[in-house]
């Protein structure tokens, strides 16, 4: 009897243990009540910035260094999902080949044209560093069967002297007139040592 109570004390403690313990698999965060940091580069997400409530954080591999957050922005005109991604560079890929990588994912949606390219500096960065930027219109039942026409953003920045690489995917279910600003969100995000 003594020795199954030690089992039952044992497993409790290990099942206490693990639920505690922070999880090294890939796959989705817990969202906190208020700042979320990106360990490895010091990034910080609030919880809300402006009209952009956080929605999700994803974790792509065991360390963490590989995520994304989501947010979204709901008005009267519209509803619009932010992806925001912060990864490290892959050895022999440069900024171009990435961007590519981007916008080919995005094609695959049928229809899908770029209505908007460009190269702009970083918003949140006093640099001359240019990000990669593209604008798609996906038209009905282009994302799946019943699904209305979408404008949907592509953007990344490779900062020169970091290992890092920021990525968005904004998707707007609205008119392409009433798309809104995303400035307030990067703005509002504290990049950490991406900065350049």
């Amino acid at each position: 009897m003594r020795n199954l109570k030690s089992w039952r004390m044992l497993f409790a403690a290990t099942v206490l243990f693990v639920a505690t313990s922070p999880s090294s698999a890939q796959g989705d965060v817990e969202l906190p009540d208020g700042d979320w940091a990106h360990i490895a580069t010091g990034t910080v997400f609030p919880a809300s910035i402006g009209e952009f409530k956080r929605t999700r954080i994803y974790e792509y591999d065991d360390t963490g260094r590989d995520a994304s957050v989501g947010f979204q922005f709901q008005s009267d005109a519209g509803n619009l999902s932010v992806t925001t991604y912060v990864y490290p560079r892959k050895d022999g890929v440069d900024c171009q080949a990435e961007f590519a990588n981007v916008t080919t994912n995005i094609f695959e949606y049928k229809g899908a044209v770029i209505t908007e390219i460009g190269a702009p500096s970083a918003p949140w960065s006093n640099s001359n560093t240019s990000a990669h930027y593209a604008r798609f219109a996906i038209p009905e039942d282009g994302l799946r069967e019943g699904m209305q026409a979408v404008q949907s953003d592509a953007y990344l920045y490779c900062p020169a002297n970091t290992a890092w690489l920021v990525k968005y995917r904004a998707t707007w279910f609205g008119s392409a007139e009433a798309f809104p600003s995303i400035l307030p969100l990067l703005t509002g995000i504290n990049w950490g040592e991406i900065l350049d």
